[in-house]
């Protein structure tokens, strides 16, 4: 298979509507809640790099995706860890590889970050891309991870 050509870049405001589409796009496919509050946390990401990255995915000229690291502190993992937030690809350009170089490259940003350990979670049922996380390192810990939100309106 020929390696595709990718780029990662921070989003600025003028891939806004862009990056909105793929984040609507991402939350339908996945059942997760999506509005206006989920809209206003990620401008305040966007607008403060000390709480991570949005990052659009390029496939040569064009957006084919994007991906949202979340920065944070932990003393299990010994300072700055992260979290994937969100990793879409967007369903024409999947079976490529973009995804597996997009997930090398995240590692790379965030390890220039200053980030030590990066979590993510994945969907029950969505054992493809369980699969490929295998592959590429990451492994399941022998915990749960649990929520509780703390504002009344929040997705939990």
């Amino acid at each position: 298979m020929t390696v595709p050509d990718i780029a990662l870049a921070d989003c600025r405001e003028q891939d806004w509507d862009t990056l909105a589409a793929f984040m609507h796009a991402f939350c339908e496919e996945d059942g997760h809640a999506h509005g206006p509050d989920n809209e206003a946390a990620l401008r305040t990401l966007i607008d403060n790099p000390l709480y991570g990255r949005a990052l659009l995915v390029w496939h040569g000229d064009e957006p084919v995706g994007y991906a949202v690291l979340c920065y944070g502190f932990s003393l299990e993992f010994c300072g700055r860890d992260g979290f994937l937030d969100d990793i879409y690809v967007a369903p024409a350009h999947r079976g490529l590889g973009i995804g597996r170089l997009v997930l090398e490259r995240l590692q790379a940003v965030a390890r220039d970050d200053g980030i030590r350990t990066l979590h993510l979670e994945v969907m029950d049922g969505n054992d493809g891309a369980a699969r490929l996380y295998r592959r590429l390192g990451w492994h399941t810990r022998k915990s749960r991870m649990m929520t509780k939100s703390l504002v009344a309106d929040a997705a939990t």
